[in-house]
């Protein structure tokens, strides 16, 4: 295996440890702080920064694994968080290419905080249309308020995390070629 082999190796073990401290940080910390009987969390804000800093494809392969992560901890059909962490990491990795976006780095965190919330939403509405009632309720507010807060401290170290995680341009925006009837 060639450097540039080993490299891509070294990196993508750094993002699995991210990943499992990310699912065990949820667990252990986050789930037990409850305001508004809602938590932070900090796995679907790390699935929409994923997509941001790793671009659209390794975005949401990382977002998909958290969303694994965060389908272990929950009392849901398996697969819903993988599904919304995965759409929303493949979408926000387009969205930061507007130009609004790079105005400023200010854009970046309330992209992701933004995206995290859809998430949130878009989980609420799948989960709804496959049969889990309940999800669309005054909750889901304060749910959304809770998490907009957490993201808004977690939103930093999260990004850093994951430019971390990833250590050089060899992993950073892979692009997909443009397909589908357009093309």
């Amino acid at each position: 295996m060639g450097t540039a082999g080993m490299m891509r190796s070294k990196n993508y073990s750094k993002l699995f440890v991210v990943i499992l401290v990310a699912v065990v940080f949820q667990q252990s910390v986050l789930n037990q702080i409850v305001v508004m009987n809602a938590h932070p969390d900090v796995l679907v804000l790390l699935a929409v920064c994923a997509g941001v800093v790793l671009g659209p494809a390794q975005g949401a392969i990382v977002a998909f694994c958290l969303g694994i992560g965060a389908d272990l901890l929950v009392d849901m059909p398996f697969g819903l968080s993988c599904l919304a962490f995965s759409i929303a990491a493949f979408t926000a990795s387009y969205f930061q290419k507007i130009p609004m976006h790079k105005s400023g780095v200010g854009n970046t965190g309330l992209l992701c905080v933004s995206a995290a919330l859809i998430t949130t939403l878009l989980y609420a509405i799948i989960a709804t249309l496959v049969g889990q009632h309940g999800m669309l309720t005054i909750q889901l507010l304060r749910v959304l308020v809770v998490i907009g807060i957490g993201g808004i401290v977690m939103v930093w170290p999260s990004i850093h995390i994951l430019k971390w995680a990833i250590g050089n341009d060899s992993l950073r925006h892979s692009q997909i070629p443009p397909g589908g009837s357009a093309a």
